[in-house]
C-alpha cells in the first residue's frame, strides 16, 4: 500500500469541451487541491479528461436528465438490460459487445478500425446541465491516463429512456474516436440554411449520428408498445419521436428542414423501421398542436389552446395540461359569469363564448367538435373557478410586472426558434423584445403584443419597426473574382444608398403604412416609398452598365447582340459567346442588392438565382411571354440546359457607401451542375 504522504494527489481537469461552469469548477478545484498538496510536500499528478459528449436532453421532452425531482433505485438495472439489448439489436450490435460478462463494461469497434475501445457504464445522481441549461440523460468522457471511455448515465431519467441514451453514447464513441471535430448538421441552423438550395448529403457530427440511433430505438419501443396495446404509452413514445425530429430541425415546411429531411432519410435507407418511424412521425409533429407555431386569428387560437389540451390530457401529460389552462386563463374574463370572453392585445379583438352552450356542446355526443368543447367549457371553468378578487375595494393594484411570455408558453418559443433559426435576420426572444422596446414597465398587453409579434416570425428592423423575417430575407454575397476592368460610364448613387438598404426601407415603410393611423404620417410615407424606386433603378442602371462592358471585354459581344432586360420572368443579361457558341447568361447586381428567387418549374417551392432550377423556371417562363423574341431565347435557353451548353455569371458592380464611387466590378461563374455554388 503506496504511503499515503508520498503518492501523488491525482487532480483531474475537465475537457475543453465540457461547459463553461463545469470546466470553471473544476480548474479552482483543482488550483486549491494543488497549493494545498504543494504546501504538504507532495507532487501532484494532472488527469485531463480528453474528449467528452452527451445524449443530450431534449426541451418539452421526456428525455431528460433531470425529468424526476429524485433519484431512481432501479436506473443501474435498467442500464445494463438496456447495454445487453444494444448488443444483441439494431445498429450498435454490428459494434458493440459486453466484456467479461459484465453488461456495464463494453467493447466497441471505432469507426476508424484499429483496437477496440473499452467503454465502462456508471450512474450518477447529480448530472449537470448543458450549455442550453437542459440536462441531459448520459455523458461520456475519454480518459487519457487509462484510454477507456466512461458514460455516466442519469438517474433521475425516467423510466425507458436509458436505452436510447447509451445508444446514442456508443454511436457517438465509434464515430468520435480518433476523428477532428464535426459541427453537427442536425439542427435548425445546420445543413440547408443559407445560400442557396442544399444538396447531397452533408457530413454527419458524432453527436448527429448518436441521434439517428436514438430514432432506431424509438421504433422499437414503438413497435413494443403496439403489441401490448399500450395506448397512452404508445402516445407519449409518438410524441417523444416528434419532439426528437422537431430538435434536429426536420419537420418544418421550409426548404432548409426539407433538406435536413431528405438527408436522414438517406442515413436510414438501410434501417427500414427507423425510416418508417421518420416518414410517419414527421408528419404527425406538423399536426402536434404543441410543435407546430399558433395561428394569428384569435378564433382560431382559442381553438387551438383547446386542441393542446385535449392532446395533453390524451398523454396523461398533467404538469402540460396545466400550463395551457394558465395560457388560456391569461386570456380570459367574463361577463356575469355566463359568458367567457378570450382578450388578445390588438385592442378589439375578442373572442367570446356562452358559458352554457359550451356545456351542453361538450355534454352532447353527437355534436361537431365535442372534444374541442369540452375543452374550452374545462378552459372556462377552470379561469372562473380562479378569478381574482380584490380584498379591499379601495386599496391600489400592485403594479406586477407581466410574465415573461416563453416562459408561459415554452412550446410556442421552442416552436418559433425551430422555425426561424435557418433565417439570417432571426432574433431570439430576448433579443426581439429588447430590440421592440420592452421594458419592465411595460404592460402586459404590450408584451403579448411582443410576443405574438416574434411569434408570427418577425424581427425589429430597426429600434421601434419591425419587418417580416421570410419578406426581408438577404442572401449574403457569393465569393466572386475581380475582373481586372472598371466599366463606364463613371455614374455615381447618392451617398449611403445601395439597392440592399433601400428594399429593406421599402418593407418597413409598407409595414409601418399597414399599422399607423397617423394622416400626417402616412403622408410623409407615401411620399418616401415614392422616391425610393428612382433610387432602386439607379442601382440597376449600374449593374446594368457594368454587366455589359464585362460581357463586350470578356467576350468580345458586340453589344447589339447582347439582349438585357429589367423585367420578371427575362434574364438580366443574355447572349452567345461568339468563340463557343455558348449560351452565356448573366445576373446583375448593383452595388449589394441580393440574388432573387422565383417558383420552380413544378410551383412547389421557391428556387434561388445562381442555379439550374432557377434557369429552368426562367427558360418556361420566357416561352410563355407575348414577344416572340422572348419565347424564341427561352426555347435555346432550354435546349442549351439540356445539352450543357450554358455558362451563368454574376456580375456585381460594387460602390462606396459614402460617396457612390464605383470599385472595381466582381465577376464569378455559377457551376449550375452542383447546385449553383459559384465556380472559382
Amino acid at each position: 500500500m503506496p504511503d499515503e504522504q508520498t503518492s501523488p494527489v491525482r487532480v483531474r481537469v475537465e475537457a475543453e469541451d465540457a461547459p463553461e461552469s463545469s470546466r470553471q469548477r473544476a480548474l479552482d478545484e483543482a488550483e486549491a487541491i494543488e497549493e494545498a498538496a504543494t504546501a504538504e510536500g507532495r507532487a501532484v499528478q494532472v488527469i485531463r479528461v480528453g474528449k467528452s459528449g452527451t445524449a443530450a436532453g431534449i426541451e418539452g421532452a421526456e428525455f431528460r436528465g433531470d425529468a424526476l425531482a429524485a433519484p431512481r433505485a432501479d436506473a443501474a438495472d435498467e442500464a445494463s438490460r438496456a447495454a445487453q439489448t444494444l448488443v444483441q439489436t439494431g445498429s450498435t450490435a454490428s459494434f458493440a459487445t459486453i466484456a467479461d460478462n459484465d453488461p456495464t463494461h463494453l467493447r466497441v469497434k471505432p469507426a476508424t478500425g484499429g483496437n477496440e475501445l473499452t467503454v465502462r457504464i456508471t450512474t450518477t445522481d447529480s448530472m449537470h446541465a448543458g450549455d442550453d441549461g437542459v440536462t441531459p440523460v448520459a455523458r461520456f468522457r475519454y480518459h487519457a491516463e487509462t484510454g477507456e471511455y466512461e458514460i455516466l448515465v442519469s438517474t433521475r431519467a425516467p423510466e425507458g429512456t436509458l436505452e436510447r441514451a447509451l445508444a446514442h453514447e456508443l454511436t457517438e464513441i465509434r464515430a468520435t474516436h480518433g476523428q477532428a471535430d464535426i459541427p453537427d448538421a442536425l439542427r435548425p441552423g445546420g445543413f440547408g440554411s443559407g445560400l442557396g438550395r442544399a444538396r447531397g448529403q452533408p457530413e454527419l457530427s458524432p453527436h448527429d449520428r448518436g441521434r439517428l440511433a436514438e430514432i432506431e430505438v424509438l421504433s422499437r419501443q414503438i413497435e413494443a408498445a403496439q403489441q401490448r396495446d399500450d395506448s397512452q404509452h404508445l402516445a407519449r413514445l409518438r410524441d417523444e419521436s416528434q419532439r426528437l425530429l422537431a430538435h434536429l430541425g426536420l419537420i418544418d415546411d421550409t426548404p432548409a428542414a426539407r433538406a435536413r429531411l431528405e438527408a436522414v432519410q438517406g442515413e436510414l435507407a438501410d434501417r427500414p423501421a427507423a425510416r418508417r418511424l421518420l416518414d410517419t412521425e414527421v408528419e404527425a409533429a406538423r399536426n402536434n398542436p404543441f410543435l407546430r407555431l399558433p395561428p394569428t386569428e384569435p378564433r382560431d387560437y382559442v381553438e387551438f389552446l383547446a386542441d393542446r389540451l385535449n392532446y395533453a390530457r390524451r398523454l396523461g401529460d398533467e404538469g402540460r395540461a396545466g400550463q395551457v389552462l394558465e395560457q388560456a386563463r391569461a386570456l380570459i374574463s367574463f361577463s356575469n359569469n355566463r359568458n367567457v370572453q378570450f382578450n388578445f392585445p390588438d385592442g378589439d379583438k375578442r373572442v367570446a363564448y356562452s358559458m352554457e352552450v359550451l356545456r351542453k356542446l361538450a355534454a352532447d355526443p353527437q355534436a361537431t367538435h365535442t372534444q374541442r368543447a369540452r375543452a374550452l367549457a374545462e378552459i372556462a371553468q377552470y379561469a372562473l373557478e380562479r378569478q381574482r378578487v380584490r380584498q379591499d375595494p379601495f386599496a391600489q393594484p400592485r403594479r406586477v410586472a407581466p410574465p415573461d411570455p416563453t416562459h408561459l408558453d415554452p412550446d410556442t418559443a421552442s416552436a418559433v426558434r425551430r422555425r426561424y433559426s435557418d433565417q439570417r435576420f432571426f432574433q431570439d426572444w430576448e433579443t426581439f423584445q429588447k430590440q421592440y422596446g420592452i421594458t419592465s414597465r411595460s404592460t402586459a398587453a404590450e408584451v403579448q403584443r411582443a410576443f405574438r409579434l416574434w411569434a408570427a416570425g418577425y424581427y425589429v428592423s430597426s429600434p421601434g419597426r419591425t419587418a417580416s423575417l421570410i419578406a426581408a430575407a438577404r442572401v449574403p454575397d457569393i465569393e466572386a473574382l475581380a475582373y481586372v476592368e472598371r466599366p463606364e460610364p463613371k455614374a455615381q448613387l447618392p451617398p449611403g444608398t445601395n439597392e440592399e438598404t433601400i428594399l429593406q426601407r421599402i418593407i418597413e415603410l409598407q409595414a409601418e403604412l399597414e399599422t399607423t393611423t397617423n394622416i400626417t404620417r402616412r403622408e410623409e410615407i407615401a411620399a418616401e416609398l415614392q422616391n425610393l424606386p428612382s433610387l432602386k433603378r439607379a442601382s440597376e442602371d449600374i449593374g446594368e452598365a457594368s454587366a455589359i462592358r464585362v460581357a463586350q471585354l470578356r467576350y468580345g459581344v458586340d453589344p447589339s447582340q447582347i439582349t438585357s432586360s429589367r423585367g420578371a420572368g427575362i434574364p438580366d443579361l443574355i447572349f452567345t459567346d461568339p468563340a463557343t457558341n455558348r449560351l452565356v447568361v448573366v445576373e446583375a447586381k448593383g452595388g449589394e442588392s441580393p440574388l432573387g428567387a422565383r417558383l420552380s418549374v413544378d410551383g412547389d417551392q421557391m428556387v434561388q438565382q445562381g442555379t439550374r432550377e432557377y434557369l429552368e423556371s426562367l427558360a418556361q417562363a420566357m416561352q410563355r411571354s407575348s414577344d416572340a423574341d422572348v419565347v424564341r431565347q427561352g426555347r435555346e435557353l432550354e435546349r442549351k440546359l439540356v445539352a450543357g451548353e450554358v455558362d451563368y455569371l454574376l456580375v456585381r458592380q460594387p460602390y462606396t457607401r459614402d460617396d457612390g464611387t464605383l470599385e472595381t466590378p466582381l465577376v464569378a461563374e455559377f457551376d449550375i451542375s452542383r447546385g449553383g455554388r459559384p465556380r472559382r
